[in-house]
Parts: structure tokens; C-alpha cells; sequence
């Protein structure tokens, strides 16, 4: 083979090859938030299934916190962000169990959500849910209800501005869409400013970019 043939045969090979990688990059990358939840959610219960196979000293603890501890796939889904809370959401409406892999599942969406259920339904014991059927009803609700009770809120007379970004806190990211509207009204006075600063950290505190809150907007208003 000459020279020039070789070289010719060289490039073919490292452009085959960098097609490949990068091909398999993608398609990882692409792989859909869903998709990405659906296969971590099984490897925890993979790894539940294990502990209790070899009875470790995790296999007879009852806490769900333990199960998360350290679980990289656990982190997995959180890292997902929002992108996650839909299948997240529909993985515990459509369970027919309700057992310790549920209640991580509702674990992760109030973790990803920066929302305090038990806060929001004004629970004074913190015990707002006991499983996560239970969660799962009160969680849509909350969801349907975000914009028209953080409105309320916000545009209450007998809270102050600190009573208010209080109470909107313990939304987390639900409440951002309603706040990015509040900030950008323009007829709201300078009375308003300290309110609209104080939210504005809280809606920053969450790092969502642009495309984030389109994706909680349209999460909220799903059905």
C-alpha cells in the first residue's frame, strides 16, 4: 500500500471512529429526562434488591433516607432537575404499589422541587404524608393550585414582605412562574421593590435557566 493510501486509510479510520464516540455521546445525552429516570429508578430498586438478598445491616433499616444515602443513581435523577418532576410524578400516579421504592420516588420530587408539603398544608407535627399514595394526591393538588395560591399570597394585605416570601419559599420552584410575572409588571410601584428583590433572590436561589422555567410553567399546567 502506498503512502498516500495509507495516510487516506488513516483518516477514514479516525473519522469512523470519532463518528462512533461522538454518535454514542449523543445518543446518552439525548437519551430523554423520562427515559434517564426510568433507568436509574430501577437500578436503585436493583440495589434495594440486593441488600435484602444478602440481608445487610441496610436491608432492616425502615428509613427510605437510608436506601438514598450515597446512591449515585439516586443523584442521578436529581441531577436531572426539572426535567424530571413529570415522570417522577407519573412513576407514583401509576404504581401500583406503594411501598419504600415510592417513597423515594416522592422523596426526590419534593428534593428537585425545593417544596415543603408538609409546610404548605400547615401541618404543625411535619407529618403531612405518611406514604406515598398520600403524597401523590397532595402533591397534584398543590401542583394545580401553585399559581393561584402564590398569587394570593403575594397580593395579600394582612402579610408583610417577609411573611410573604415565607410562605412562597416553601413552593420552591412551582411558585417561579408567578413570580417571574410579578417581577416583570411594570405598574407595580416602587412600595413593591423590596418584595420584588426578596423574591427575586428566592426564584435565583433555584439556578433554573429560561429553558427550566418554560419546562415548570407547562409541568404546572399539565394535567
Amino acid at each position: 500500500m502506498s503512502l498516500d493510501k495509507k495516510r487516506k486509510a488513516s483518516i477514514v479510520f479516525v473519522l469512523v471512529g470519532a463518528l462512533i464516540i461522538g454518535g454514542v455521546a449523543m445518543d446518552k445525552k439525548e437519551a430523554s429526562a423520562a427515559e434517564q429516570v426510568q433507568m436509574n429508578m430501577e437500578k436503585i430498586d436493583q440495589s434495594i434488591q440486593r441488600e435484602i438478598r444478602e440481608h445487610t445491616d441496610l436491608s432492616f433499616s425502615s428509613n427510605p433516607y437510608d436506601y438514598i444515602q450515597d446512591s449515585e443513581y439516586y443523584d442521578n435523577v436529581i441531577e436531572l432537575g426539572v426535567a424530571a418532576l413529570p415522570e417522577l410524578e407519573n412513576m407514583l400516579k401509576t404504581s401500583e404499589n406503594n411501598g419504600l421504592n415510592e417513597y423515594i420516588v416522592a422523596i426526590a420530587i419534593e428534593e428537585i422541587s425545593h417544596a415543603d408539603v408538609n409546610s404548605i398544608l400547615e401541618n404543625p407535627d411535619g407529618c403531612g404524608w405518611e406514604n406515598a399514595k398520600e403524597f401523590s394526591g397532595e402533591w397534584a393538588a398543590i401542583k394545580a393550585e401553585a399559581n393561584i395560591r402564590v398569587k394570593k399570597i403575594i397580593q395579600s394585605n394582612a402579610l408583610g414582605d417577609k411573611e410573604k416570601v415565607a410562605l412562597i419559599s416553601d413552593y420552591g420552584v412551582l411558585a417561579v412562574p408567578t413570580i417571574e410575572q410579578y417581577i416583570s409588571n411594570k405598574k407595580i410601584g416602587r412600595s413593591g421593590n423590596g418584595l420584588k428583590d426578596e423574591l427575586t433572590q428566592v426564584m435565583n436561589s433555584y439556578g433554573l435557566s429560561t429553558e427550566e422555567v418554560s419546562m415548570v410553567s407547562d409541568y404546572i399546567e399539565a394535567k
